[in-house]
């Protein structure tokens, strides 16, 4: 499934560099993405887009906006994930 993961530019060199996402919110045991990396509401989360492959099983529904919705993924489910820097469209 591909989704997106909006992050600081210097996070998102951390984890293109070790394929590694830490989680910075309350819920410390998953990362947050969206299905659209042009979204309106994730853009607050920072300028630049990861683009990461998850296994459908892993994706959790959060929630759903009009222009995208939100899914979350256990840290551990994100081992084997390919995590690429989205192009900028």
């Amino acid at each position: 499934m591909d989704l997106y993961h909006r992050t600081s530019s210097e996070a998102a060199a951390e984890i293109a560099r070790t394929g590694r996402f830490i989680s910075l919110c309350q819920d410390r045991e998953h990362a947050f993405f969206t299905d659209n990396p042009v979204g309106e509401r994730s853009r607050q989360y920072g300028q630049t887009v990861m683009h990461v492959l998850v296994p459908a099983w892993a994706a959790l529904p959060d929630e759903v906006f009009d222009d995208e919705s939100y899914f979350r993924v256990r840290l551990e489910h994100l081992a084997d994930c390919s995590v690429t820097v989205a192009p900028r469209p």
